[in-house]
């Protein structure tokens, strides 16, 4: 568990990358698909047509999130363009025209909603729960992180109104 108290988002991913350094190199190096699909696919012109093109649109709607990972990147060390390419997966995994890869299962019932990390055993060694606040958009909550990317690929909980937030990929 990490807990994280940060003024701006870019401070909040400093702070976060630089405790979580460790993991998120190593979430950098084990993720098979970011190796072997998703950055070989930025490097074509295609690609880094369509990784400009989200990441344009995901920073005009929502610029708190990219300082957020610009911040991830400085304070852990590492490159930019893979914390944004791990945030966009999703999307270029699609436009790469590659399978998805196996992700986590979620489950409604009556009610109840149960999310289970079974998609990345990588992720075992790598993600952790982070308790943050960031006061410039009075944020906070108790989340689980991938390592390099903001909250909400899988299960967290916010403080507003005791929200419980979890998440399937979908894909296109």
């Amino acid at each position: 568990l990490f807990t994280v108290a940060a003024t701006t988002h870019y401070d909040f991913g400093a702070k976060l990358g630089a405790l979580a350094a460790p993991r998120v190199q190593r979430w950098l190096s084990d993720y098979r698909p970011l190796r072997r699909t998703l950055l070989p696919f930025v490097a074509t012109a295609p690609g880094a047509a369509a990784l400009d093109s989200l990441l344009n649109a995901s920073c005009t709607q929502f610029p708190n999130y990219c300082e957020e990972v610009e911040g991830l990147a400085h304070g852990s060390g590492a490159p930019l363009q893979s914390l944004q390419v791990l945030s966009l997966r999703h999307e270029l995994t699609t436009l790469a025209g590659a399978a998805p890869h196996p992700e986590c299962t979620d489950v409604l019932s009556a009610g109840i909603i149960a999310h289970n990390e079974d998609a990345s055993p990588e992720l075992k060694a790598s993600a952790f729960l982070v308790n943050a606040s960031i006061a410039e958009t009075d944020t906070a909550y108790l989340a689980f992180h991938y390592p390099g990317t903001t909250a909400g690929h899988a299960f967290g909980f916010n403080h507003r109104a005791r929200v419980a937030v979890t998440m399937n990929a979908v894909f296109p």
